[in-house]
């Protein structure tokens, strides 16, 4: 099997994939590790709803990447572009 290793020496992570492994599949397995932290992030940290927020519109995208939008999905990345609108206010 031939595979390709990534080294963050910086962060300490080092990353394993198939060589054949496209980018929009390692951008979709490192979101997974940003979904993780908004959803265990308290809503008191004062930047939580940025992060879960921007989080999710990015899931729908990368899950939508070689397809249409649906008008809910279309919906709730506007709601949530609000959400986000909201919390700058806040700041």
């Amino acid at each position: 099997m031939d595979i390709k290793v990534v080294a963050d020496t910086e962060s300490g992570i080092i990353r394993i994939y198939h060589q054949d492994t496209d980018s929009l599949t390692r951008a979709t397995s490192s979101l997974y590790d940003l979904l993780e932290l908004s959803y265990s992030t308290t809503e008191h940290h004062p930047y939580w709803a940025f992060l879960y927020n921007a989080t999710e519109i990015l899931k729908t995208i990368l899950d939508n990447w070689q397809a249409d939008f649906s008008r809910d999905e279309i919906d709730d990345m506007a709601w949530r572009i609000d959400e986000l609108s909201m919390a700058l206010r806040k700041l």
